[in-house]
C-alpha cells in the first residue's frame, strides 16, 4: 500500500477520521478566538468580524458532522444513510463561509455579504433536507455516495463558489499572489480532484469525499494563519514604542515648528500627519485670508509629473462638513457606510483618487480662531477612526494651527518692512536698535494716521448713504401722491362726465314720456321725429356711460391688478424652483430616502401646490374671471369632479386626520359646466372645509338632484331640474353679521379675518365668479359652534328641453 494510499485510508475511517475532525475543529476556533478578540479590540475592523462569524459557522457544521458520526458509529447502515448527505452539506457551508470571510466586500454595501451567506445557507438546509429524504432507498441498494447524483450536484455547487470566489479576489491587485488567493486556489483544486475516481487508491464504495477532508487539513490551518497576520499587522499598527515613537514625534513637531515659510510647516504638518496617524490621504488646508470660505488645499499626492505636492482650491459653502468642523471647531468623521457617506464618495471623485475609508475633518486652531483644516482618510478596510487617532489629531490641530499662524504673521511682517524706507547705517549696535525702534514706532503712527482717515471716510460715506436713502424715500414719496391727485383728478372728472350724461338721459326718458302723453295733440309727424331723436340720444347716452364706467373702474383698479400680477410672476419662478428640486429628491436621483424625508418633502410639495393654486386665484380675480364660450357646451361628472377634489386635499386631511363622507348619487346627470372649472369649485370649497374644521373632525358632501315646480306659464307647467351639492363642515361657525362678507373677493388689510372661514377670501370669491358665470347659485348657511354649510345649485338639462329648444342649445 503506498503512503497516498495509506494516507486515504487514515482520513477515511476510524479512528483516522476523528484524528481529522480533531485537526480541523482545532484551526477553526483558533480562528474564531484571534479574530473575535481583535474585533472585540477595533469594532471598526469588518475583516475580523467577518472572519469570526465564518468560523464559528463552519465550526458549528463540522461539530455537528462530528457528533453524528460517532453517535452512529455502531449503526453501519444507518451511519450509511445520514453522514454521507450531512457531511456534503458541512463541505458546502465550509466552501460558502471561507469565501465570505476572504472576499472583499463593497464598501457602499458593507453587509451585501451577511445577506447573501444567510440565504446561501437557507438554500443549502433546504436542499439537504430534500436529499436526505432521497439518499436511504439508494444506499440501501448498495449505490457508492460518491457516484451518485447527490454527490455530483453537491460538487458542482461547491465548485461554482471556489471559482466565484477566486475570481472575485483576482480583481483585487492587492490580493495577488497572497496568502487569501492561495486558500482559495488550494481549496478550488482539492474539490475538483473530488471528481476524479482512483478505484486503485481507495475502495470503489467509500462514501468519503477524501480529497475535500485533505483540503481541509491544508485550508483551515492557513485560515488561522491568515487570521493571526491580520491581527498582529492592526496591533502592530497601532503599537505604542514608546522611545522610538516619542523620538519621531519631537523631531516631525521639531520640523514643523522650524520653519517659518507657510510651504514647509505644511509639507512638515503632512509628514507628521502620516507617521502618526498611517492614513491613506492626507491634505492641509489654509483658509484664504481675503475670503474664509476659501480653502487652499495641500495633499501627500504628487502632481502629475513633478514631485511637487498637489494642491486644490475649494469652497467650504460646497462641503458642509468642513464648514461644520471649522465653524464648530471639533472633529467630523465621515463614514463611508454611514453619516455623511454621500458627501464622502462625492470628495473623493473630486479629488480624483481612489474610494479610501472613512475622513476625518480637524480643524487647525490658532490663537484666535480657525486657520485651516486637516484632513485624513482611513485605509480602505477601515469605516472609522478610533478614539486614540482623533485625540492625536486634536493635537496636531492645535500644533499645525499655531505654526500656521506664526508663518503668516511672519509673512506679514516682512511685508510690511520690505514696504518701509532702510534706516541709514548705524554706526553702532545700540544706535542701529534706537533706529530700529523709532522706526517701527513712525510707522505704527502712520498706520493709525490711515486707518483714523478710513474710519473718517467711512463714516461720511455712511452718512451720505442715510441722506441719499432719505431723499429717494421722500420722492417716492412725493411721486406716488402726484400720481394720487392726477389719478383723483381724472377719476372726478370721469365721474362728473358720467353724472352730466344721467341728467341728459333723466331728460330724454321726460321729454318722451311728455310726448307720448300728448300724441293726440300734437301731430304725428312730429312725435315720430322726436322719439326718434331722443331713441338716438339715448342710446349714445347709454354705450358712453357704459365706456367711461368701464374706464374708470380699469383706471381704479388697473396700476394695482399689473403690481398684482407681476407679485404673481416673481412668486411663481422661486416657486418653480422649489419644486423642481422636490421632484427631483422625491424621484431619489440624489440617494434613496427615508419614510420621514419622504413625508417631508410630500409635505412640501403640497404646499408648493397649495400655493400655486392660491396665486392661480389671485390672477384670475385680478384679471376677471371670463368665460369661454367655446367649452359652455361640455358636461362635467358631478362624481368624478368630487374625487379629483378630494385627492387634490388629501395631505390636509391627512394632517388633521378628517374624517370625509360623501353622499353622491351615482345617476346624477352630469352638470352642464365644464370639467376644470367645477373642480376648481369643488377644491376651493373643500379646502375651505379642511382649513376650518378642527382636528379629528368630519366633512360631509353631499349632491343631489331635484325639480321645482315654476308658475303657470304658457298654460303648461315646465318643471325646472337643478343639482344641489353640499359641503358641511365642523368648525366654528360664521358670525351672522359676516356671512356678507364670505365672499367678497378684496377688503382692507385693517379689517379682521372672519372667524369660522378658513380661506382668506380669494379661493371663496373665485367660486362665486365661477358659479355665477356659468349659471349657477351658491351660498352658505351657519351657526356660531354649529359648522357651516356651502351650497352650489347647477340647472340642469333635461330631455324635453333638449328636443324642444335644440337651437338655443346650439346657440349656447
Amino acid at each position: 500500500m503506498s503512503l497516498l494510499e495509506q494516507f486515504i485510508q487514515l482520513l477515511s475511517v476510524w479512528p483516522g477520521n476523528m484524528l481529522y475532525h480533531l485537526i480541523t475543529l482545532f484551526a477553526l476556533q483558533v480562528v474564531f478566538a484571534i479574530s473575535w478578540s481583535h474585533w472585540r479590540r477595533d469594532r471598526t475592523d469588518q475583516v475580523a468580524r467577518r472572519m469570526a462569524v465564518a468560523a464559528g459557522v463552519v465550526f458549528l457544521a463540522r461539530l455537528g458532522v462530528m457528533v453524528a458520526g460517532l453517535v452512529l458509529r455502531a449503526d453501519v447502515a444507518r451511519a450509511t444513510a445520514v453522514l454521507p448527505p450531512l457531511e456534503q452539506l458541512s463541505h458546502t457551508i465550509t466552501a460558502v463561509f471561507l469565501a465570505y470571510a476572504l472576499i472583499p466586500h463593497p464598501r457602499r454595501q458593507p453587509y451585501l455579504g451577511d445577506t447573501i451567506a444567510a440565504i446561501t445557507t437557507i438554500i443549502l438546509i433546504v436542499m439537504y433536507l430534500f436529499f436526505a429524504q432521497s439518499w436511504p432507498p439508494q444506499a440501501a441498494a448498495g449505490i457508492p455516495y460518491n457516484g451518485s447524483p447527490q454527490a455530483t450536484v453537491w460538487g458542482i455547487i461547491q465548485l461554482l463558489i471556489l471559482v466565484t470566489g477566486l475570481a472575485l479576489l483576482s480583481t483585487r491587485r492587492r490580493y495577488w499572489f497572497s496568502l487569501p488567493q492561495g486558500m482559495m486556489a488550494l481549496f478550488l483544486l482539492a474539490h475538483a480532484a473530488h471528481f476524479w475516481n482512483y478505484p486503485d487508491l481507495a475502495a470503489p464504495d467509500l462514501n468519503v469525499a477524501y480529497w475535500i477532508r485533505l483540503g481541509h487539513l491544508v485550508v483551515l490551518p492557513l485560515w488561522a494563519v491568515q487570521a493571526y497576520r491580520h491581527t498582529l499587522t492592526a496591533v502592530l499598527r497601532h503599537a505604542h514604542r514608546p522611545a522610538a515613537a516619542i523620538t519621531a514625534v519631537m523631531n516631525q513637531t521639531a520640523n514643523v515648528i522650524a520653519s517659518l515659510s507657510l510651504d514647509s510647516v505644511l509639507r512638515a504638518g503632512i509628514m507628521l500627519a502620516e507617521q502618526q496617524l498611517h492614513p491613506a490621504f492626507t491634505a492641509v488646508g489654509v483658509r484664504d485670508e481675503e475670503n474664509p470660505d476659501i480653502l487652499h488645499l495641500t495633499s501627500n499626492l504628487p502632481q502629475v509629473g513633478t514631485n511637487q505636492p498637489r494642491t486644490w482650491m475649494i469652497n467650504l459653502n460646497d462641503w458642509p462638513a468642513f464648514r461644520l468642523a471649522i465653524t464648530r471647531q471639533e472633529t467630523v468623521q465621515l463614514h463611508p457606510n454611514g453619516l455623511g457617506a454621500r458627501q464622502l464618495y462625492a470628495w473623493y471623485q473630486e479629488m480624483g483618487t481612489p474610494a479610501f475609508g472613512a475622513l476625518m475633518a480637524q480643524p487647525l486652531t490658532g490663537r484666535t480662531e480657525p486657520v485651516g483644516i486637516l484632513l485624513l482618510a482611513a485605509p480602505e478596510d477601515q469605516v472609522s477612526w478610533p478614539d486614540s487617532a482623533q485625540q492625536q489629531a486634536q493635537a496636531m490641530g492645535r500644533l499645525l494651527g499655531q505654526a500656521i499662524e506664526n508663518a503668516q504673521i511672519h509673512a506679514h511682517v516682512l511685508a510690511a518692512s520690505s514696504s518701509a524706507p532702510p534706516p541709514p547705517p548705524p554706526s553702532e549696535p545700540d544706535t542701529a536698535m534706537k533706529g530700529r525702534l523709532i522706526a517701527l514706532e513712525e510707522e505704527r503712527e502712520h498706520l493709525i494716521a490711515q486707518l483714523e482717515k478710513a474710519n473718517l471716510r467711512l463714516q461720511q460715506a455712511e452718512e451720505r448713504a442715510r441722506a441719499a436713502n432719505k431723499r429717494a424715500l421722500s420722492l417716492a414719496a412725493t411721486i406716488e401722491e402726484l400720481e394720487k391727485q392726477r389719478g383723483d383728478a381724472r377719476i372726478a372728472e370721469l365721474e362728473a362726465e358720467i353724472e352730466a350724461l344721467h341728467e341728459a338721459l333723466a331728460e330724454a326718458e321726460e321729454a318722451m314720456a311728455m310726448a307720448a302723453a300728448s300724441e293726440n295733440k300734437l301731430s304725428t309727424e312730429w312725435v315720430m321725429q322726436t322719439i326718434t331723436r331722443y331713441s338716438g340720444q339715448l342710446e349714445e347716452a347709454q354705450a358712453r356711460i357704459m365706456q367711461l364706467e368701464s374706464e374708470l373702474e380699469r383706471r381704479k383698479t388697473g396700476p394695482i391688478d399689473a403690481v398684482i400680477v407681476s407679485l404673481v410672476q416673481e412668486l411663481r419662478q422661486p416657486m418653480t424652483s422649489i419644486a423642481g428640486y422636490t421632484d427631483l429628491l422625491l424621484g431619489e436621483t440624489m440617494g434613496i430616502l427615508g419614510t420621514k424625508q419622504r413625508d417631508f418633502l410630500q409635505r412640501v410639495k403640497a404646499n408648493i401646490e397649495r400655493m400655486g393654486a392660491l396665486l392661480n386665484q389671485i390672477v384670475q380675480l385680478t384679471t376677471g374671471v371670463k368665460v369661454d364660450t367655446t367649452v359652455l357646451a361640455t358636461e362635467a361628472d358631478v362624481l368624478s369632479a368630487v374625487e379629483s377634489a378630494v385627492s387634490a386635499v388629501m395631505t390636509q386631511l391627512r394632517e388633521k386626520n378628517l374624517q370625509l363622507e360623501l353622499d353622491i348619487r351615482h345617476d346624477l346627470p352630469p352638470v352642464p359646466i365644464p370639467p376644470p372649472i367645477l373642480d376648481q369649485i369643488l377644491v376651493n370649497l373643500l379646502n375651505n372645509a379642511c382649513l376650518s374644521s378642527q382636528e379629528n373632525g368630519r366633512i360631509l358632501v353631499r349632491a343631489y338632484a331635484d325639480n321645482l315646480p315654476p308658475p303657470h306659464q304658457n298654460g303648461r307647467f315646465e318643471p325646472v331640474s337643478f343639482c344641489h351639492l353640499t359641503i358641511t363642515d365642523n368648525g366654528t361657525g360664521i358670525a351672522p353679521e359676516d356671512i356678507s362678507r364670505v365672499f367678497t373677493p378684496q377688503y382692507q388689510a385693517t379689517d379682521p379675518l372672519i372667524k369660522g372661514v378658513g380661506d382668506t377670501g380669494a379661493g371663496l370669491a373665485l367660486v362665486r365668479q365661477l358659479t355665477e358665470a356659468h349659471g349657477g347659485r351658491v351660498w352658505v348657511e351657519s351657526e356660531p359652534g354649529q359648522g357651516s354649510t356651502f351650497s352650489l345649485i347647477f340647472p340642469l338639462h333635461t330631455n324635453e328641453q333638449s328636443e324642444e329648444h335644440p337651437e338655443q342649445e346650439t346657440e349656447a
